[in-house]
């Protein structure tokens, strides 16, 4: 039996030092082929969100190119869209548990190859 868990975070930012918190979690519990469990959260961290930050968060270009170097980049909307088609379509982005059941989908068709 396989498990795993995929877990994604929102911020207010990208620097604890600045007092930028966590805002938003989400957790998919993997087991086998299929996701078995799943949990999220807002949290009030009575702090106002910047602008900036309800961008959308971007990924370098170093990150997740090892398996898919052909796509244009790997943010998580991208290789979702590669991997599940328009699966992902529904889900709502930038919000933790969404982001993270991407995750754990893209974890599944990852493990068929």
């Amino acid at each position: 039996m396989n498990r795993y868990v995929a877990l994604d975070v929102e911020t207010t930012g990208l620097s604890s030092k600045n007092g930028d918190k966590v805002i938003d979690i989400g957790v998919v519990a993997i087991e086998d082929q299929g996701i078995i469990a799943e949990f999220s959260s807002l949290i009030d961290v009575d702090k106002m969100i910047p602008w900036q930050v309800q961008q959308m968060h971007g990924i370098t270009n170093e990150m997740s190119r090892k398996q898919y170097p052909h796509l244009p980049n790997h943010k998580l909307e991208t290789v979702s869209r590669y991997l599940l088609g328009k699966s992902c379509k529904q889900m709502q982005r930038h919000r933790a548990l969404d982001d993270a059941k991407l995750a754990a989908m893209i974890w599944l068709e990852m493990e068929k190859i």
